[in-house]
């Protein structure tokens, strides 16, 4: 069963504003504000009427994913963690104009392309290995072999 309410939000920096509340979440501006209780206001000019009130806190700005974006950029494939870096800068600043939608959109992105970054690098770094590996083991082998004719 899920309740919905009109009621007056106050917001802790002051505003207020009315909105629709399901099941302890408010949309407002595209955005969730977690409300943690609602209290009941009793006006002065009327006693008799008791007003809900939403106590709310908005809830922190989406993760941008900036230093992933970094990292993967400086450390693993750059042409993959610069794309990740674009995206969490995008995110960022969607935080800033607060829309939020669009820096979760942007934040999630940039952490796709951050792990892909990081996943194509370390095979990048793995194949090398794997090539300097089998380099030395071979240069190793012909050392030996002549080594061995010369005896």
């Amino acid at each position: 069963l899920s309740l919905s309410l009109s009621l007056p939000l106050h917001y802790s920096d002051g505003m207020t504003d009315t909105d629709l509340i399901i099941e302890n979440k408010v949309l407002t501006e595209g955005r969730d504000v977690d409300c943690e209780r609602t209290d009941l206001r009793v006006p002065k000019s009327d006693p008799s009427q008791l007003t809900p009130i939403a106590i709310c806190e908005p809830l922190p700005p989406p993760p941008t994913n900036e230093v992933l974006a970094w990292v993967s950029c400086m450390l693993f494939c750059w042409p993959i963690g610069l794309i990740a870096v674009i995206r969490s800068i995008r995110s960022h600043r969607a935080v800033v104009r607060k829309d939020f939608r669009q820096a979760e959109f942007e934040g999630e992105a940039a952490r796709h392309f951050g792990i892909g970054a990081i996943v194509a690098g370390s095979l990048v770094y793995l194949l090398i290995g794997i090539f300097l590996l089998y380099s030395f083991i071979e240069t190793n082998q012909a050392v030996d072999g002549e080594q061995g004719k010369k005896t």
